[in-house]
């Protein structure tokens, strides 16, 4: 949920404070083919979860083999500035544009927020969908900025 708790408390939707008791046995059913799935995920996750330094970023962008950017932070982050040629997909609407990700799955791909949370669930999400090549800003935009590194505005 983005925005989080606080958001949802400060929009004026319902919330409790009472205790919610489960019964044992009253869990859902486990699809076993996701638990394998997520459990195979999570148990090969490398050093340093798949990320990428601002600094080691800029020079990739400068390559010839520069990966793609994806911002996934909302339409007021992106309106400060983002970083130059970055598709710009909303993580709230990340799985309804799956047409526009690349449709090369072994691509280099790099999603990026503020600081990483959502960039990190759209990591997952695209790893799990079969990108094989995928990885987060480390420090989201935040890190960019603080490495002196340039964003563009439209």
């Amino acid at each position: 949920m983005i925005g989080g708790f606080g958001q949802w408390a400060s929009a004026g939707n319902a919330v409790s404070t009472e205790a919610t008791v489960v019964e044992p046995g009253a869990a859902p059913a486990v699809d076993e083919a996701v638990f394998t799935l997520v459990d195979g995920f999570l148990s090969s996750l490398p050093a340093g979860y798949y990320t990428v330094k601002p600094i080691d970023l800029q020079v990739e962008l400068s390559g010839d083999a520069a990966p793609i950017t994806i911002d996934v932070r909302t339409q007021s982050e992106r309106a400060g500035g983002f970083i130059a040629d970055s598709l710009f997909i909303p993580l709230n609407e990340l799985m309804t544009r799956v047409a526009e990700w690349p449709q090369d799955k072994a691509v280099a791909i790099v999603v990026y927020d503020n600081p990483t949370h959502r960039s990190t669930i759209a990591l997952v999400a695209m790893r799990l969908l079969g990108y094989e090549n995928v990885r987060a800003l480390a420090g989201g935009i935040g890190g960019w900025t603080s490495n002196q590194l340039p964003l563009v505005t439209e």
